[in-house]
């Protein structure tokens, strides 16, 4: 009985043994039935190459081949074997391939060098982001490299009117409600982008974003632009953040998928302001083909779309190509680029001017090879904005008679005044009557506010700064002690005066002899004998009070 226990033992043993040494006899026989095309490859950043596996023995279609890198951030594989430089680094490329039970693995080591390609181009992410009071945006993460590798992306930046929103290394700060233009210029100047930042008076968070399928279709070689729907549609602060599973199968950059190998892989977008609300579809990759499949016929739907002016966008149509399998992708254009933005790749399009007192219907064309198809957008007015203007500089003295400005309140559209009342922020620094009329009480900085009678909602703002007066004010027949700053005038000056004054060096004073107009103030005119300097001092004379 306890052999035969033995022997139940063994046996199972014996097989097991049988079969990893059968096994290991076929991996041994495919190691030698297989050859790497390469086992050490340099590339630079950006540089391709295609590892092959050779083989004398087995015909192509009798055994797999799996694919794979042991760093994808520095070297991606795909699965024909076709590696691309990503990064500076070193990385192992390794072929498993299989026949029936048997396998083998094949390696090859790739080292990736700086690249020293010129940047050639630069471009957005997007052509127009909207961001509400209190959100920042960092475009750096928006910017596209012309190549991917080029070896200097340093860049400068511009706003062009940082008084709506300003631009420190790419980080954007809005300032007030409006439109600015940002610019990403290369540190050489040869190649620039731009984009829209629209900022609005409050800021709106995104509750959902949502792709309009759950499985695209594409080619090797070939791309298409995927636009993402977000909830609210005037949601503002937020960039899209593009994943995709499989890089060695597909890319995506700014919405903007391209196939690389036949295969399926998952993308996923997220927005920037809130990770969680996030959507994915399946991309298909399937083989390319010899020719293009032209397009035939194009739809857009709807047939037409309504916005007004005040909405933030992007909006977009939706379109239908035939046949499903065309690999021509589309651009869009319109025939009133003053009145839309819109992206040529993707269709989005923004509103950026519009009227105060018409709807403006304005064609989108959708072309892809011969077909094209168009779609019209109905832009409502924009609703008029009231705005405060100034003969001024909105530069006041804290002394007359330079301490009054008059501010003029009108929508915009109009050449009618608006019925307003009048509201100073801080009246010890300024006030403000009924008229708009200004005036100045201490050096300091006040916001004077508008605000249309008939609409509360409707309101505008001006913001004064009071500086402390470079002169003196006396009145008529008014004496007054010339009390200069000793560290910024010398003691032994020699005073003259014009016609509106009188110096009296015995006592150094000054007294007022006549008014000044408001152009011409009155003056003293000195020498220094002890550093050779001539001084001016400007004193207004005003009328005696009553």
């Amino acid at each position: 009985m306890k052999t035969m226990k033995l022997n139940r033992l063994i046996l199972p043993v014996l097989l097991l043994a049988a079969v990893l040494l059968l096994s290991a006899c076929n991996g041994n026989k495919l190691e030698k039935s297989f050859t790497l095309s390469q086992t050490a490859v340099t590339l630079m950043e950006g540089e391709t190459a295609t590892l092959t596996l050779v083989s004398e023995t087995f015909e192509e279609g009798d055994y797999d081949v799996e694919w794979e890198s042991s760093d994808s951030v520095v070297v991606s594989v795909s699965s024909q074997g076709g590696i691309t430089a990503l990064s500076k680094g070193s990385a192992k490329i390794t072929a498993t391939v299989t026949v029936g039970d048997a396998s083998a693995t094949f390696s090859a080591t790739v080292t990736v060098t700086a690249s020293t390609a010129p940047l050639t181009g630069l471009s957005f992410g997007s052509t127009i982001y909207n961001l509400g009071q209190g959100q920042t945006l960092n475009l750096n993460s928006e910017v596209e490299y012309t190549p991917s590798y080029a070896a200097n992306k340093s860049l400068t930046w511009t706003s062009s009117n940082p008084s709506i929103a300003t631009v420190n290394n790419g980080v954007v700060v809005p300032m007030s409600q409006g439109i600015t233009t940002i610019t990403a210029k290369s540190s050489d100047g040869t190649v620039s982008a731009a984009c829209t930042i629209r900022v609005s008076e409050m800021s709106v968070d995104a509750t959902g974003v949502s792709l309009e399928k759950t499985e695209y279709t594409l080619s090797v070689g070939s791309s298409l632009v995927i636009n993402p729907t977000v909830v609210p549609t005037n949601a503002t602060g937020y960039t899209f953040l593009w994943e995709v599973e499989d890089p060695s199968i597909a890319t995506v950059s700014g919405g903007k998928v391209v196939g690389v190998s036949e295969g399926e892989t998952t993308l996923q977008v997220s927005l920037s302001s809130n990770s969680k609300l996030k959507a994915e579809c399946k991309i298909t990759v399937r083989k390319a083909s010899a020719v293009d499949i032209e397009a035939t016929n194009v739809q857009l739907r709807p047939g037409y779309i309504t916005v007004s002016a005040e909405e933030e966008g992007p909006f977009f149509f939706h379109w239908d190509v035939t046949p499903i399998n065309s690999t021509q992708t589309p651009t869009w254009t319109t025939n009133r680029p003053d009145v839309l933005s819109i992206d040529e790749e993707s269709g989005k399009f923004y509103v950026i001017g519009a009227s105060s007192n018409k709807t403006i219907s304005v064609i989108v064309t959708c072309t892809i090879g011969k077909a094209s198809a168009t779609g019209v957008v109905n832009v409502e007015p924009r609703k008029p904005e009231l705005q405060i203007s100034t003969d001024g500089d909105g530069i006041l003295y804290d002394k007359a008679p330079r301490n009054t400005l008059e501010l003029v309140a009108a929508m915009t559209g109009t050449n009618a005044l608006a019925n307003v009342t009048w509201k100073s922020s801080d009246t010890t620094v300024a006030t403000v009557n009924e008229f708009g009329i200004v005036t100045a009480k201490k050096a300091g900085s006040v916001t004077i506010t508008a605000t249309d009678v008939e609409d509360p909602t409707v309101k505008a703002t001006y913001t004064i700064t009071v500086e402390k007066a470079n002169f003196f004010t006396i009145a008529v027949g008014e004496t007054v002690s010339l009390d200069l700053d000793p560290e910024l005038y010398p003691d032994d000056i020699t005073w003259q005066t014009s016609r509106h004054l009188n110096y009296d060096a015995q006592n150094n004073t000054i007294t007022g002899v006549e008014e000044s107009p408001h152009d011409i103030p009155g003056k003293l005119m000195g020498f220094s004998a002890s550093d050779g300097q001539s001084y001016t001092v400007i004193v207004y004379v005003v009328p005696a009070e009553n």
